[in-house]
């Protein structure tokens, strides 16, 4: 079993509450959920996954201390106790990973899907030519669907990536928005649907993806046993990475209501 330092979880400098007051206006005459005190609720979250690992990181030196400075003939207690500590590590960490996949990827999927339900009215009856506004009202809205040549296809990152397309929200996002949100939602089915241990073809599989979608060889990392990959994480920079995409989404949100939303709602009022 090979032991990976545990990763630390920063969240400095990524604070909602640092932002100026103009877009956040905006985004909340448009999101009837307060996105921002959950988004504070899951920084919180990941402090305190934060300072369990290190207090374990602590333990684990501490040991290794006493094996240094302990004769052979009392040393295999800290040894014995060493190896019990890094292996709660692999699974403390897979714990930490799950828990903070368990609270972004809900956030990133109700955001979208609550976004594009407000937006919404402003568009019905308008004469887009998308394709999406061929289907029916609450299909063509879904962005847990796409379509494809008429045919629709669950696909939440597609979906989004489809109805931002059309709605021209995606100009106000970030370039690249999506491959984190892509690999994001890739480990939460695994993780989901398999636990933390998978079984070889699984871990194949998700390789694959890494390889196949070009996601940055540092967003996740993988325990290793007998010098094969044994379980994945998401590493401490891609959190970050989807901590300052939420500060961004929300950014483009307020940034989209003021110069789209506001000016259709003046139109549809005859203003």
């Amino acid at each position: 079993m090979n032991n990976k330092p545990l990763s630390s979880i920063s969240t400095k400098g990524v604070s909602l509450a640092d932002s100026t007051s103009g877009w956040r206006a905006n985004a909340n005459f448009l999101l009837p959920t307060n996105y921002e005190l959950q988004f504070e609720a899951i920084r919180s979250l990941l402090q305190d996954h934060e300072k369990n690992e290190n207090e374990l990181q602590a333990r684990i030196e501490e040991l290794e201390r006493k094996i240094e400075a302990s004769p052979p003939e009392t040393e295999i207690v800290p040894i014995i106790q060493r190896i019990d500590c890094l292996e709660s590590s692999v699974f403390l960490h897979a714990a930490h990973s799950m828990s903070a996949l368990g609270a972004l990827a809900p956030f990133f999927e109700s955001l979208f899907h609550t976004l594009f339900l407000q937006i919404k009215p402003y568009f019905e009856g308008n004469g887009n030519p998308h394709d999406r506004w061929k289907q029916a009202s609450d299909d063509a809205w879904d962005c847990h669907f796409h379509w494809v040549k008429g045919k629709r296809n669950k696909g939440i990152v597609e979906g989004i990536r489809q109805l931002s397309q059309a709605t021209d929200f995606e100009k106000y996002l970030p370039v690249g928005y999506d491959e984190p949100l892509q690999a994001l939602f890739a480990y939460r089915n695994k993780m989901f649907h398999c636990g933390f241990e998978w079984s070889e073809s699984e871990k194949k599989k998700f390789q694959k993806m890494i390889t196949d979608h070009q996601w940055y060889p540092t967003w996740f990392e993988c325990s290793k046993s007998g010098g094969e990959p044994w379980i994945y994480y998401m590493s401490s920079p891609f959190i970050e990475r989807l901590l300052e995409l939420i500060d961004e989404i929300l950014q483009a949100v307020g940034r989209y209501t003021g110069e789209v939303i506001r000016v259709k709602s003046n139109e549809n009022h005859g203003v």
